[in-house]
């Protein structure tokens, strides 16, 4: 993968996040609360797990002792194989919590990790 900025979010950064919360989100395959949308354009190239381990070392570096994610579709492999990848597990499951618009009613995960 190239160089990675990653940088506080900017008022001007605010088209090209529209765009990507429109496919993701809007679309209604999976919820984001935008802290780790990647659009199609971008998959694939690793930067999912860029965002992730950025995430959790500045979570260590203001002294968390573990993260949790509340809302994971269990119908997003993708995102549940790189956080599991990343020493998370699925600590809860809600039943039918997400209505996809490609699956209907699904479940998603709580998944949580020591730090």
């Amino acid at each position: 993968m190239n160089s990675v900025e990653i940088r506080r979010f900017a008022d001007s950064d605010w088209p090209g996040v529209w765009d990507v919360w429109h496919e993701v989100v809007a679309a209604g395959v999976s919820y984001d609360n935008a802290s780790f949308m990647v659009s199609s354009r971008a998959r694939g190239r690793g930067l999912g797990r860029v965002l992730g381990e950025h995430c959790l070392d500045r979570a260590r570096e203001l002294g968390y002792r573990a993260m949790q994610f509340n809302a994971v579709v269990s119908t997003n492999t993708v995102a549940v194989r790189l956080w599991r990848s990343m020493g998370f597990i699925i600590v809860g499951t809600i039943p039918d919590g997400f209505n996809s618009t490609k699956h209907g009613l699904v479940d998603f995960h709580i998944m949580h990790r020591y730090l």
